[in-house]
């Protein structure tokens, strides 16, 4: 189990079967070794499940077209949204091109707490800068503030 603490190591199906053919004289398949490194993995590091569980609640808005593609993401998290309670009553809402591939824009809109620091509330990837994605994000943004 110690090969498992360090999530940096990589120790694959294959040492597995091969330690255990080497240590214990024990032949494991391929598919015998996942299973048996699925379950240390999940006995070292806890159930992803109930790990996602325990995160604090955020706010993930997506707005989809025809053919079930995204148009419109929004994410908030929680952490910020309760650390806006500290800050100066002012916001900025900035929006960059995103030179990729796939295009859009991201929408970002942050604030200045009583340290001076700026603090960002929430983001967006939208299709582009036009009225109508703006103002999706606004309502977005003052849904979850």
């Amino acid at each position: 189990m110690e090969k498992y603490i360090d999530p940096s190591k990589v120790y694959t199906p294959k040492d597995i079967a091969d330690d255990m053919l080497k240590l214990h004289g024990v032949s494991l398949t391929y598919i015998h070794a996942c299973r048996a490194k699925e379950k240390v993995v999940k006995l070292v590091r806890g159930d992803p499940a109930e790990s996602y569980a325990k995160l604090p609640r955020s706010v993930l808005k997506i707005k989809r077209k025809e053919g079930d593609t995204c148009l419109y993401a929004f994410v908030a998290l929680e952490a910020c949204i309760r650390g806006w309670k500290y800050c100066r009553p002012i916001v900025v809402v900035d929006g960059a091109r995103l030179k990729c591939s796939y295009g859009g824009t991201m929408l970002t809109v942050s604030t200045m707490d009583t340290g001076g620091h700026r603090p960002p509330l929430a983001y967006a990837i939208v299709d582009s800068k036009n009225d109508v994605s703006w103002t999706w994000f606004s309502e977005q943004f003052k849904e979850a503030y």
